[in-house]
């Protein structure tokens, strides 16, 4: 279910949005105003995330895999139910154009986040709710997920499939400040990590 989140103070979705933006911008490529099969969204990131593992030696690798993470933010007047099945719809229809199936290929996931004056219940059920994970050649190619984030800036509420792992950079509070090490081996490891 949503979660009311925050001091309970609320902001324009423009500051909020500036916010989650900025939160952003260190892990994914934004870019303004992209249009994908006729939908413009007000803004798309991109975060692709590279692992390789090496035996003795970088150039004896195995085990190498990809993730990308397609993030698509849209601000709307509101938002239904048939409004993020359609979205689902366009996940799918792109999918098969935006991802190389490929044995490296381990994860791709498409996320899309609506700012709206109002959450309503029956959108915050379906959004919380929401799963859609497709297989690839049976998993042998990996897979894409398909999740949603609804947020109400102006109420401080937001409702977030399980499977949208950016979500928590929609959050309302700040994150928390990394815990300061303690004693001289958490000194020792904070100097060489």
């Amino acid at each position: 279910m949503s979660q009311q989140m925050g001091d309970g103070s609320s902001e324009g979705p423009g500051a909020y949005l500036d916010r989650v933006l900025d939160r952003l911008r260190h892990s994914y490529d934004l870019t303004a105003d992209r249009t994908v099969d006729g939908r413009t969204f007000d803004w798309y990131g991109l975060c692709r995330v590279e692992h390789q593992k090496s035996f003795l030696h970088p150039s004896i690798s195995y085990g190498d895999h990809s993730s990308l993470d397609h993030l698509f933010v849209q601000q709307r007047d509101g938002v239904e139910q048939s409004d993020l099945t359609e979205l689902a719809e366009l996940a799918h229809s792109i999918a098969s154009d935006w991802i190389a199936p490929s044995p490296t290929h381990y994860e791709t996931s498409f996320t899309f986040a609506v700012l709206v004056p109002e959450l309503s219940p029956e959108v915050d059920s379906f959004v919380s709710e929401f799963t859609d994970r497709t297989l690839l050649r049976y998993g042998l190619h990996g897979r894409y997920d398909v999740a949603f984030i609804v947020v109400a800036p102006s109420d401080t509420q937001i409702a977030a499939s399980p499977r949208a792992e950016v979500a928590r950079a929609f959050s309302f509070s700040e994150p928390d400040p990394p815990e300061k090490p303690t004693g001289l081996r958490g000194r020792l490891k904070s100097l060489f990590a």
